[in-house]
Parts: structure tokens; sequence; C-alpha cells
């Protein structure tokens, strides 16, 4: 059996100390005015609903009477892993492109040249916000398709999991698009703020549907189970 699957990432890689933060002390920083960044949750789901997809691929793989399964479930398993990184990825984006908003609130504003130089600041981090945001629900809805790929193509008992994985993203699709959307409001230029708001429009649209059908087939499954 081939075998694809990922490494774990090296804590160094891991943006703004999360790889030795708890979730007690996670918890207790979100709580916080100086918490993490707005898509800092939404990427957190994400990770999340990774996770579970790779646990799916790897239990499955690990069961040889699967095997005719197996094929399609390596692949699964080598996009999770990039979908993975790209997760990492983006926490480090998301975490600098807070830091830039947090600067533009603390420049003067006292003068005319000073109000200019903050609406520029608060143009430009915006621009990247919305961007980073974009990339967060485009991220969420693969993870989406990669659980309701899964849908028989593993371990039946996984179904759970499965849907899981699925909700997980979609509340992560949810969650990045308000964000988004709030830092499009300080974005100037109509055609850019337009442009960027189909993109992201089509990104959750796309996601939403294949995480309502992961959690519909889950869901149908789990309830033939019972019997009902």
């Amino acid at each position: 059996m081939s075998d694809d699957r990922t490494e774990a990432p090296d804590a160094a890689e891991i943006p703004d100390g999360l790889a030795e933060t708890t979730i007690g002390e996670w918890l207790d920083r979100l709580a916080t005015a100086a918490g993490p960044g707005g898509y800092a949750c939404a990427l957190i789901s994400i990770a999340q609903a990774v996770a579970l997809v790779e646990r799916i691929c790897d239990i499955t793989l690990a069961d040889d009477s699967l095997a005719y399964l197996h094929p399609p479930v390596v692949e699964c398993r080598s996009h999770a892993g990039a979908a993975q990184r790209r997760v990492l990825e983006l926490l480090g984006q998301a975490a600098e492109a807070h830091v830039g908003l947090q600067a533009a609130y603390l420049l003067p504003a006292d003068g005319t040249a000073d109000q200019t130089s903050r609406r520029h600041a608060f143009q430009s981090t915006a621009e990247v916000s919305a961007a980073v945001g974009i990339e967060v629900v485009k991220v969420a809805a693969k993870t989406a398709d990669l659980a309701g790929d899964l849908h028989g193509r593993a371990d039946p008992v996984m179904f759970a999991h499965i849907g899981e994985a699925a909700a997980l993203s979609a509340a992560a699709i949810e969650a990045a698009a308000l964000h988004c959307w709030l830092h499009l409001a300080d974005v100037s230029g109509t055609r850019l703020k337009a442009d960027l708001d189909q993109e992201l429009h089509k990104h959750i649209d796309k996601g939403l549907g294949s995480a309502s059908i992961a959690i519909y087939n889950a869901r149908a499954q789990g309830r033939e189970g019972v019997g009902t």
C-alpha cells in the first residue's frame, strides 16, 4: 500500500506561539481586547476540520480489508496535508494583517497630513486583510470538498467525522466571510471592492454547497444506522 502522508508541521512554522498554547490559554486570549485577529477562529476551525479528514484517511488506510478504497483516500490525504500547510501560512498572514491594522489605528489624526496618512494606511491594510479573508474562505471550501469526497470512499463508520469536518468548514467560511466584509467596507474604489466581493461570494457559495451536501449525507447515514 502506498503512503503519501505528510509530516506534522515543525513548531517553528506555527505563528504566534500557537504550538505551545493550551486550549485554556487560547480561550483566555480570545476573550481579551488584545486577542488574535478576526480570522484566527476560522483558521483554527479549518485546522480541526483538516485534522479530522486526515484522521479519516489514516484509519481507512490502516484497514487492509478496505484496500479497494485506498487509492482515492491516499489522494485525499495528500490534499489534506497541503490544506493544513496552507492554514499555517494563512495564520501567519492573518497575524501580520492584524498587526498592520492595529498600527493604522495608532497613527495620529490631528492634522490634514496625518489624516491622509492614516486613511492610506487603513486602505492598504483593508485590502490586505480582505485578500487574506478570501484565501481563508477558499481553503475552508477546499476542506469541505475533501470531507464530502470521503463519503462512500472511507471507512463507513467515519460518517460522523465526515459530517463534523464539513460543519467546521462551513462555520469557518461564515466566520471568515463576515470579517472579510468588515475589511471590504474600508476598501476604496468601487471596482476593486466589487471584484473582491464577487470573488468572496463565489467561494462562499461553493464551500457552503459542498459542506451542506456532506453534512446531509452524513446525517442520512447516521439516521439509517439507527433505523430511523
